[in-house]
């Protein structure tokens, strides 16, 4: 059997240069010499006079762009800062600014179209859904669980002991509520009260002048003593001892 002679090894060219050395080489050199590359800036065929020229110049557009982003955000700051004393002095605060803007941003959702598409087709599916007979039936059957549960004896017993329940306490605190005004317009009440008011003004009267605790205690022993001869219950007399 004769050998095929192929030339050369694979990977290797007939100048003895590899295909990776051919690859590395090309990659190097596969960059396109653009204007913001700075390969053209540095390439030996410009003269570096006119590559230091154009930086300075590049240099100078830079600080006043700098300087010009720098008035725009004073002006922006100080119309900010305006905007602020004119909501201050409308009375806008801080919460109506976000509830203007939640607002604002539900209705642009709304009126989105995405939001139009959704809700068409959430309204598609509810439409399938309640017209099929699968829901059809199941609706059908939960109407008759509830006919069964209601027309039971035990619902019904159930629902009319609540009733009476509910019933019997309105009447508890309506009968309370009479017995508290009865009890307010009986003269027993009427007395006590007329007796507290009485003794009040009275402790009242002997200390006014005075914040002394002596005169208080003295002023509720002489109306207590006051109510008991008007009551005809006088102080008990005093027993003497014969020497």
């Amino acid at each position: 059997m004769e050998s095929v002679d192929l030339g050369h090894p694979i990977g290797v060219e007939a100048g003895g240069t590899s295909y990776a050395e051919i690859d590395d080489h090309f990659y190097d050199t596969a960059e396109l010499a653009t204007p913001d590359s700075g390969i053209a800036d540095t390439s030996p065929t410009k003269d570096p006079a006119e590559v230091e020229k154009e930086k300075e110049e590049w240099r100078v557009e830079l600080a006043k762009t700098e300087e010009e982003i720098q008035t725009l955000r004073s002006v922006l700051g100080a119309k900010v800062r305006h905007a602020n004393e004119l909501k201050k002095k409308l009375g806008i605060t801080t919460l109506q600014e976000f509830k203007q803007d939640v607002s604002s941003t539900l209705t642009s959702i709304r009126e989105s179209d995405a939001y139009k598409k959704t809700s068409e087709k959430v309204h598609q599916l509810e439409d399938k859904i309640t017209h099929s007979e699968t829901y059809k039936k199941t609706n059908e059957k939960l109407h008759q669980w509830e006919d069964k549960i209601t027309s039971s004896g035990a619902y019904q017993k159930t629902n009319e002991a609540f009733k009476n329940v509910g019933t019997k306490a309105s009447q508890a605190a309506n009968a309370a509520g009479k017995k508290l005004s009865d009890l307010r317009n009986s003269q027993t009440f009427k007395s006590i009260e007329e007796k507290v008011g009485s003794a009040y003004s009275n402790v009242k009267a002997k200390v006014t002048g005075s914040k002394s605790e002596t005169n208080f205690d003295e002023a509720l022993t002489d109306t207590a003593t006051e109510q008991q001869e008007s009551n005809g219950t006088g102080p008990a007399p005093e027993t003497k001892v014969p020497l």
